[in-house]
């Protein structure tokens, strides 16, 4: 049988672990939210970036068509070199303004796919701290347990009266008709 005394820095050990178990769990769940939160963000955002790029597309279009065509209604003698050079300079705007489109979603992606990365890698990160704190923890508990057992059977030792102390040097008490083992070993102790 253990003493209260005995278990008492197990139990406080246990205490301290689950709680410290109980704040990792806290604090990954905490980051599980965070990056999906973010992730969700950055996949509004690209959406959103990419569907103005088309709108933009659509409406330089739109008046690239409509100049045309309120050039012919109107019966503008413009002469063609100007119209065509508008016209480029139009279609190179557009060129331009959708490239840049794509190059923002481009990059929109790729901050996503790096912010998902980086939430794994602290996700993964604190997994690792938490079972290699816990696995310590269980490990000095375990150490903990065998000084506790060890004092146990010493004392045990002591209060059936096999072990005491003469003059000040541990003695044993060994029955005249022990059984010897290996090398002159005996059992201490008939009980």
């Amino acid at each position: 049988m253990s003493h209260p005394a005995d278990t008492a820095p197990m139990e406080e050990m246990v205490l301290h672990l689950a709680a410290a178990t109980d704040y990792f769990r806290q604090q990954h769940e905490k980051a599980v939210v965070q990056v999906t939160q973010t992730a969700q963000h950055l996949n509004q955002t690209a959406a959103r970036v990419a569907s103005e790029a088309g709108s933009a597309r659509q409406q330089l279009l739109r008046d690239l068509q409509h100049e045309a065509q309120s050039v012919l209604a109107d019966g503008l003698a413009e002469p063609v070199a100007g119209c065509d050079k508008r016209l480029k300079n139009t279609a190179w705007q557009l060129e331009n303004t959708a490239q840049a489109m794509q190059k923002l979603h481009a990059q929109m992606a790729l901050a996503q796919k790096a912010m998902l990365w980086k939430g794994a890698l602290v996700l993964l990160s604190m997994s690792f701290l938490l079972l290699g704190g816990t696995g310590f923890l269980v490990w000095k508990g375990w150490q903990e347990l065998q000084k506790i057992q060890y004092n146990h059977d010493v004392a045990n030792a002591i209060a059936a009266g096999d072990l005491s102390l003469c003059n000040k040097r541990l003695c044993v008490k060994i029955p005249p008709k022990a059984e010897k083992y290996g090398d002159g070993y005996v059992i201490v102790g008939g009980h």
